[in-house]
């Protein structure tokens, strides 16, 4: 699953966002499904060296493949 991201706020959207695809992705597993999600982050460059890192190890920590978009 894609999730386009800009510069919204890891807790208030990322981060619930996350939650309701995991969700999903649960139930398409039940039904012999597979599924990962990738974020493409194109507001990464524009972010805080903190909320950046915060984020990446969010993706990390979630298995969450991401690739941001280049200065």
């Amino acid at each position: 699953m894609q999730m386009p991201v800009y510069k919204e706020s890891l807790k208030e959207t990322i981060a619930p966002s996350v939650e309701s695809l995991k969700k999903a992705m649960q139930t398409y597993a039940r039904q012999g499904g597979t599924s990962t999600i990738f974020v493409n982050n194109d507001g990464l460059q524009l972010i805080s060296p903190e909320d950046r890192a915060e984020r990446m190890e969010f993706y990390a920590n979630h298995g969450i493949g991401c690739r941001a978009a280049e200065a």
